[in-house]
């Protein structure tokens, strides 16, 4: 016993040591934690510093050219002394430099350890040539990777191309020097506590500073026009100097004294027998609650509908609950049984995938959530969703439960709804197409006739025509986007644009349509100057559109108002508005309530006064719900309307947001390429459709080759070259697809760029014109044909494939 009793200060006295061990080294991990948090409170003002500097840097060399543009030129002497302050001011930069309209230094400041750069050929390095000729082209600033200078040191270089007019007056070059980016943009206080490491695309470019370890690191990465660097920060020795004690050592030391004093108080407190009591107490307390849990489980097990199963995975033996006998349709008894059993009722096409999820579960601890179809009692497959989760022991599965729902019922509602939901695509997509195709021939004849030199009364009727037309599309249209909007596919753009030009368009399109009614259009643009936001522009145009169209159409005297900006919030909100008003006539409580709704006006006298469908409101309601947003309406009878959309926008400073490309299409006169008439093969089978199509392709004086299906396409492509491809889609002999893929074919066989193809189609679901640009066309032109659009589409393609062979290799076979 005597032997026994000294087990008690022996552990005492060790768990003292552990806890005091652990302690010291608790302290020391967390000034291994304050030198990490150190660390990244200066990586973090490393690399606020860099980008903001660099940032600064560019805007003002940008401003440095847009002066020269703004003058037309600048002094020599007057340049030279703004450079050289310039650089003086800004320790980043190594110096500011200017290559005339023949690419070559001439300008340099300072010219102190500049000289060997005077007269260069910026042109010299192909990466280089690069990143200028990217600049001169789109009259846009850009920049460089990291690169080795002439001079010595690594940085990077910043064009600003300058323009008088139209006359290419040279660049403006910034020369960045990486090491003194990085030295001005760590404080002085920190420049002795880190070490530093800049690499760009896994390439070594800085290093400063020796690091006492490699294990404590804090990354960061810097995103430079043109270029992202990764800044590693690596502790010196000044870091873990300021950081480190000899607390651990105290704490370590103290710790082995009060060992000794516990473990001596522990020696004379030590009473078996009262342990051995409490241990009698624990035990009864622990045998009751385990007694309450299983009747507790067992009560929740009848009373469910769900059917339970445990598996020991040690024995292989596979419990089941009774009431997973039942939902199987066998007697509603428990049963064990094997693995083999349980895997032999599930469907074959279901086994492996319940094998697989099972292993991964086991191996990984990957959820195990399925539907399975198991074979019931009678031979009836039926669907289940089956759940479980494994037991571990020192890391290895053990034991596995879990539980069986019978969902059979909600599987054949989901297949119901979505044959459903097919069916109605479906339809619509056919219906689309079977009333473009009729429509093209119409429509398209019509505005040919339009351009004839016709009576007076022959016009205004082909202009009745024309309008129906028109108004039937739209109506097709409506449809089609409003059945979009219910099944969810509706895809919304991502990306940068100003309210300004989504107000002036607006302002565009319905001035002559309210001037001709006598009514005053106000459209008026709240947001801050410099400030785009991020996107649909097209949805948010569809409900602008919308929603001034119908005030217009219900206002008969006064005004329509539009009003688009930042919400109260102020002007940096995320939180966009637009509001149209007007004096027309105005709706009920009631009629406010159900405006929104399919096929709904305020009455029915207003659809025989002022015509439409009522789709136009659902569709503003559905747009708004998709892009986040809600739409509101407030009006009075008599006293007009006014709604309220409000859509989350976040806004982007311009300088960030992506530049918009000039629209440098222009339409109208004879199409040509190299001098020549444009060759241009179309394959089209319908009669109608094709007179419309060379009445079209006439006015611009193309060489026009017409086939009636793809087979002919195929066969005249093979033999002649041409610069632009229609194709109708649903065609005899081989259809529009499967043409074009035997021409694409053709192309890579002969080494080829390939050529234009534009899908000429009444087919405008999604999920069709997604098909069409997987299938290799280039542009889809839907039917209806509109003779701006297609011409605008044919121009389009023909520039960029122009600029595709010009910056092909004279090595390339040429098309």
């Amino acid at each position: 016993m005597p032997r026994y009793r000294l087990l008690i200060p022996l552990s005492a006295a060790l768990f003292c040591v552990i806890v005091f061990t652990s302690l010291s080294l608790h302290v020391r991990s967390q000034e291994h934690y304050a030198v990490r948090v150190h660390l990244e409170e200066i990586a973090t003002n490393l690399q606020y510093n860099l980008t903001e500097r660099v940032e600064m840097n560019l805007n003002g060399l940008e401003r440095m050219a847009e002066r020269w543009i703004r003058v037309g030129g600048t002094d020599q002497t007057e340049w030279r002394a703004d450079a050289l302050e310039y650089v003086g001011d800004h320790a980043e930069l190594r110096s500011v430099q200017w290559a005339n309209p023949d690419f070559v230094l001439e300008w340099v400041e300072p010219v102190a350890g500049n000289e060997a750069v005077i007269g260069l050929d910026i042109l010299f390095e192909e990466f280089r040539a690069r990143a200028v000729m990217q600049a001169v082209n789109s009259r846009r600033a850009n920049n460089s990777a990291a690169i080795d200078f002439i001079q010595g040191g690594t940085g990077f270089l910043a064009y600003f191309p300058l323009y008088d007019g139209d006359r290419f007056d040279g660049l403006i070059v910034g020369v960045f020097d990486a090491a003194n980016m990085v030295a001005a943009g760590l404080p002085e206080d920190y420049a002795d506590y880190v070490a530093i490491q800049v690499s760009e695309g896994g390439g070594l470019i800085h290093q400063a500073g020796t690091p006492v370890s490699l294990q404590l690191t804090a990354e960061r990465t810097v995103a430079l026009p043109g270029s992202v660097w990764t800044v590693n920060l690596f502790p010196a020795g000044a870091l873990y100097a300021e950081e480190f004690s000899s607390i651990p050592i105290f704490l370590l030391g103290l710790g082995v004294l009060l060992s000794i004093a516990v473990g001596v108080g522990a020696h004379f407190l030590a009473s078996g027998q009262i342990r051995q009591r409490e241990l009698a107490e624990e035990r009864e307390s622990a045998y009751e609650a385990l007694e309450r849990n299983r009747e507790r489980v067992a009560l929740a097990v009848r009373g469910s509908s769900d059917g339970f199963w445990d598996w020991d995975l040690e024995r292989n033996v596979l419990y089941h609950s009774p009431r997973l006998r039942a939902l199987l349709g066998h007697p509603e008894e428990a049963a064990h049984i094997v693995d083999a059993e349980y895997a032999d009722d599930i469907h074959p096409d279901d086994r492996d995938r319940s094998e697989r999820a099972l292993a991964a579960h086991i191996k990984t601890g990957a959820d195990y959530d399925l539907q399975l179809r198991f074979r019931c009692a009678n031979g009836e497959y039926r669907w289940f969703r089956t759940r479980g989760i494994a037991q571990r022991n020192d890391g290895r599965a053990v034991r596995m439960a879990g539980s069986i729902t019978d969902i059979t019922d909600l599987i054949e509602a989901r297949d119901r709804a979505n044959a459903a939901n097919r069916a109605k695509s479906d339809f619509l997509a056919n219906m689309s197409h079977e009333i473009r195709t009729p429509m093209n021939g119409i429509l398209g004849m019509a505005r040919v006739l339009a351009d004839k030199d016709l009576p007076d009364d022959v016009n205004s009727k082909l202009d009745v025509i024309v309008r129906s037309g028109d108004t039937l599309m739209h109506l097709l249209d409506d449809i089609l986007d409003l059945s979009k909007i219910e099944a969810g596919q509706i895809e919304l753009d991502e990306a940068p644009f100003d309210l300004e030009i989504i107000g002036s368009r607006v302002e565009a399109l319905y001035r002559d349509t309210a001037d001709k009614k006598g009514l005053t259009l106000e459209v008026e643009v709240t947001d801050r100057d410099g400030v785009s936001r991020h996107g649909d522009p097209l949805r948010l145009s569809q409900i602008a559109n919308n929603l001034v169209a119908n005030a217009i159409k219900f206002t008969a005297s006064g005004k329509v108002r539009m009003t688009l900006g930042p919400t109260a919030d102020g002007p940096d909100s995320a939180m966009i508005e637009l509001v149209v008003s007007d004096t027309g006539i105005g709706m009920s409580e009631a009629q406010c309530q159900s405006i929104f709704e399919k096929f709904v006006q305020a009455d029915s006298s207003t659809t025989r006064r002022f015509g439409g469908t009522g789709l136009g409101l659902a569709i503003c309601k559905g747009l708004a719900d998709q892009m986040g947003g809600t739409i509101d309406v407030a009006s009075n009878p008599g006293q007009g309307t006014s709604f309220t959309v409000r859509l989350p926008l976040a806004p982007v400073i311009a300088d960030t947001a992506s530049p918009r490309s000039p629209d440098l299409i222009t339409i109208g006169g004879a199409m040509t390429v190299d001098g020549r008439p444009v060759r241009i093969l179309a394959a089209e089978d319908n009669l109608t459709n094709r007179l419309v199509l060379k009445a079209y392709l006439d006015k611009l004086a193309v060489d026009l080759t017409m086939v009636e299906n793809g087979a002919e396409a195929v066969t005249a492509f093979l033999n002649e070259d041409y610069d632009l491809v229609l194709l109708d889609i649903q065609m005899p002999i081989k259809n529009g697809e499967d043409a074009l893929s035997e021409i694409r074919a053709f192309e890579r066989d002969q080494g080829r760029l390939p050529t234009p193809v534009v899908a000429l189609t009444a087919n405008v679901m999604a999920d069709q014109v997604n098909r069409y640009a997987m299938l290799g066309f280039d542009a889809h032109t839907e039917k209806p044909l509109s003779p701006e659009g297609l011409e605008r589409t044919m121009r389009r393609l023909l520039m960029g494939t122009n600029l595709r062979r010009s910056a092909r290799p004279a090595t390339a076979r040429p098309r």
